[in-house]
């Protein structure tokens, strides 16, 4: 309904062919049926407030939201003249995470060696992941840890030199996860797309979508020969952390917001301003007021109850 035949070719062909099923996710959101009735809308990225403001000139009013996030109150500092460099991947592994193009560059590395990776998370697909690390030549390198308790993880972010958060196609997604890793000053390798591209360059390290495996390559090979001087980007990532996604402000911008919403709802204004009114033309004397008075203001103070916000 929302995207005709175009959407409806994309879904059949997505049942059978993953590439289809990525496209479908990434071009078809289906956010329309959760926002016709709302009266406003929170968005983490510039991307997704532009997708809103084009299909929905005249839909609810949006506002973005850096995502909130308690950071740690020091920066990590690490050694990054380590023999071996630690990479650490968290998440749901799906194709959009892009692992096969990161192994396929790690593996064209003169020393690949030089580098591990720890994957955390859901891989219900741990042996296609084996058979394409073995492909690139990186298997020995590769360990996969699953779900770890919170303290394990945090503990592996702060041992770790480089973190892994590459996404194609982006679902317009803001990541909790780049917060983590931003947390923990980790130098992050990100896909210079949706959110992602909006970052400030110095706090992540972004990979272009063009040319995706030699880019990797370029970038994973700066980072063997001059490790060092990404401890720059890790500081400024939790700096930037620390800037733009405190909770306190996040909670002062969104009851600030939702105010502003329901101060503008129609039902409101018509109680408040135009029905109240309208009654109290129509009575002559104060006996004839009374009969109203019960009424409007049990249905005055319905919408102050609804629209007050604590």
């Amino acid at each position: 309904n929302q995207y005709g035949n175009d959407g409806l070719d994309s879904a059949r062909r997505s049942e059978s062919s993953p590439e289809y099923y990525s496209k479908m996710v990434a071009l078809y959101p289906l956010f329309q049926p959760f926002i016709e009735n709302a009266l406003g809308v929170v968005v983490h990225s510039d991307s997704a407030r532009d997708v809103l403001a084009k299909q929905f000139p005249e839909g609810p009013k949006v506002i973005k939201l850096d995502l909130p996030y308690a950071q740690s109150r020091a920066a990590v500092e690490r050694d990054f003249h380590a023999q071996q460099l630690q990479f650490v991947f968290c998440g749901h592994v799906g194709s959009n995470r892009r692992l096969a193009e990161f192994f396929k560059a790690w593996g064209q590395l003169e020393h690949p060696d030089r580098i591990r990776l720890d994957i955390f998370g859901n891989y219900g697909n741990t042996s296609q992941l084996e058979r394409l690390a073995q492909r690139f030549g990186v298997s020995r390198w590769l360990d996969f840890r699953g779900y770890v308790e919170d303290e394990a993880l945090e503990q592996s972010l702060r041992e770790a030199h480089f973190a892994l958060n590459l996404r194609w196609p982006t679902m317009g997604e803001a990541s909790a996860s780049q917060l983590r890793y931003w947390s923990a000053a980790l130098p992050t390798l990100v896909t210079d797309v949706g959110w992602y591209g909006e970052l400030p360059d110095d706090t992540v390290c972004k990979v272009s979508r063009d040319n995706e495996v030699e880019s990797l390559r370029e970038r994973l090979q700066d980072i063997v020969d001059s490790p060092g001087r990404y401890a720059a980007v890790g500081v400024a990532g939790w700096q930037y952390l620390k800037s733009q996604h405190s909770p306190q402000t996040y909670a002062r911008k969104l009851i600030h917001f939702a105010e502003h919403c329901t101060n503008a709802r129609l039902g409101y204004q018509m109680v408040d301003k135009a029905l109240v009114n309208t009654v109290a033309s129509m009575c002559e004397d104060e006996s004839v007021l009374r009969l109203f008075r019960e009424p409007v203001d049990t249905a005055r103070t319905m919408f102050d109850q609804h629209t007050s916000v604590r």
